[in-house]
């Protein structure tokens, strides 16, 4: 069936307010970057206090990422995603009260568990109003809006800290995750078809649960699965928490100056979904932009390794290059989306991004293990933090031989004009 006009200005609204949602995600998990300076400072924490703080919102936020995918496919995103949303302002106001490593880490985790369908919801809304080969695109389109959030995680907070304090930035941050609960259980609508739901095959959710089997069987998967792990990890690691301290401890900014520096990262992780987002439908190959673009990746991080105390806006530049780079994470998704039929697009994506974030949680930890026997072996920061970039290449480089194991799904191979919805 081809949707209504009021249908196709239904999605007009939503797909800003799902963007409104993943940009809290993204802010909430890159905030870390800004705030670590001030936490270490507070609080008297290290390097492996923080890189464990930051990592619990990953860490939790990939523990339930396949019952979320069960409730996405079950109940559907609206009512799934408005709920989730008030544990992130939860997690938010208690962030703002803590006083020690395991307040924060609480605070940190409920925020993962609030933002864990951030994502996967709008990739389940989408998979039902648009045809499959443009999947990408729209991925990259919401990718580049909730983005945003990492721009505003950047000099925005760093100013904000700066005019009223870390505790009192998160405050107004758990209002904001109220309002979007508010949005998107007002607004959202989870199918063209309102029946949908009512139509589909009664299935109870252990039979949900045990379908998961079905996905994490499929060896087509598999050659995927270390470079889902570690794609996004490894330039999360840089934007999310790095990054901020890098330029606080080798390049000597305070925190607005770093705010800046890490805006700007922002803005090329806003345009680079934008910009490389569709390069899957020109080239016509999902397997051969990721393939290139993580190669790129690997010798941006290795520059970074060999470059002996660069200039400060030749590593800055770096940065932003790798934070360009999250723009073909909308195709590596997009790759493993093929192998799922539509009525497994929540679990199955929820497998996907349970890989994601459990390597961002798990990168977070060992980065922060290497910086610190770094700095114990060598006791220079800025070698401490180079052997950082080569950690992230070498991960990088493992999984990409792993991937080329993988088969190819080239866009053209999943149009479908007779679907019917939005194109």
């Amino acid at each position: 069936m081809r949707v209504s006009n009021k249908s196709l200005q239904s999605t007009l609204f939503f797909i800003p307010v799902l963007g409104m949602a993943y940009m809290l995600s993204q802010f909430l998990r890159s905030s870390p970057a800004v705030l670590a300076p001030e936490l270490i400072r507070d609080l008297s924490l290290d390097p492996v206090d923080i890189g464990t703080i930051s990592g619990t919102f990953f860490l939790v936020f990939a523990a339930i990422q396949l019952p979320v995918g069960v409730f996405l496919d079950r109940y559907g995103p609206r009512r799934v995603m408005s709920i989730l949303v008030l544990f992130a302002a939860l997690g938010s106001f208690l962030f703002a009260q803590a006083d020690n490593f395991w307040g924060l880490s609480i605070g940190r985790g409920l925020m993962g568990a609030g933002c864990a369908a951030m994502l996967m919801g709008s990739f389940v809304v989408f998979s039902r109003w648009f045809p499959k080969d443009r999947f990408a695109s729209y991925a990259a389109v919401i990718s580049s809006i909730g983005n945003t959030g990492i721009l505003l995680a950047t000099l925005p907070l760093a100013a904000t800290v700066e005019a009223v304090g870390w505790r009192q930035s998160f405050v107004g941050v758990g209002v904001y995750a109220l309002l979007v609960s508010a949005l998107l259980y007002g607004f959202l609508r989870d199918h063209p078809d309102r029946n949908y739901h009512a139509n589909l095959p009664r299935e109870s959710l252990l039979e949900g649960f045990a379908s998961i089997r079905l996905i994490i069987r499929d060896r087509a998967l598999w050659p995927m699965v270390p470079l889902l792990f570690v794609s996004y990890s490894s330039v999360a690691a840089l934007t999310t928490l790095w990054a901020g301290t890098y330029l606080a401890d080798v390049q000597m900014m305070e925190a607005i100056d770093r705010g800046e520096i890490l805006l700007a990262m922002g803005v090329g992780a806003v345009i680079g979904p934008m910009m490389l987002g569709h390069l899957d439908r020109v080239f016509d190959t999902r397997k051969g932009v990721v393939v290139v673009g993580t190669l790129v990746r690997i010798l941006l991080l290795f520059a970074l390794f060999i470059w002996v105390d660069p200039h400060k806006w030749v590593a800055v530049s770096i940065f932003v290059m790798l934070a360009f780079s999250i723009g073909y994470a909308a195709i590596l998704m997009a790759h493993a989306r093929s192998l799922f039929h539509d009525h497994l697009i929540g679990r199955g994506m929820s497998v996907v991004n349970s890989l994601i974030m459990g390597g961002v949680a798990v990168t977070q930890f060992l980065t922060g293990l290497v910086m610190d026997v770094a700095l114990h072996i060598t006791g220079d920061t800025e070698q401490a933090y180079r052997f950082v970039f080569l950690f992230l290449a070498a991960v990088l480089g493992a999984a990409l031989l792993v991937y080329l194991r993988a088969e190819d799904c080239k866009p053209s191979a999943q149009r479908d004009p007779g679907r019917g919805v939005i194109d």
